[in-house]
């Protein structure tokens, strides 16, 4: 596999051309992961734009998205800023981090 061919367009990583390959609107794009191809797929306006309108990457903005998961019991302060950080440091996260306690069971 030969990398520096083109750029997944969701997160900016170097990959094959033909690596979780698609087209779209006539364009070829290949992504670095099945989430990040799954993320184009769900909203592509946000990579390439729509008729009329640039895409927000292309202006320079980012879209994050938050997400929420349910636990069986609360967890402490310390152990949720720790998951919290790592979680930010596997998916990129460049988000300013707000200190947050979790309420209930919800991360």
């Amino acid at each position: 596999m030969r990398y520096g061919d083109t750029k997944c367009p969701v997160c900016g990583m170097e990959v094959d051309r033909h690596q979780l390959e698609l087209e779209y609107r006539g364009m070829h794009f290949a992504f670095c992961s099945e989430q990040c191809r799954e993320r184009f797929e769900t909203d592509p306006h946000l990579y390439v734009g729509s008729p009329g309108h640039r895409a927000p990457k292309a202006e320079g903005r980012e879209s994050l998205k938050r997400r929420r998961l349910q636990l069986a019991e609360p967890l402490s302060d310390e152990m949720a800023a720790r998951i919290r950080g790592a979680l930010m440091t596997m998916m990129g996260g460049k988000g300013r981090q707000r200190p947050r306690r979790p309420r209930g069971n919800n991360l």
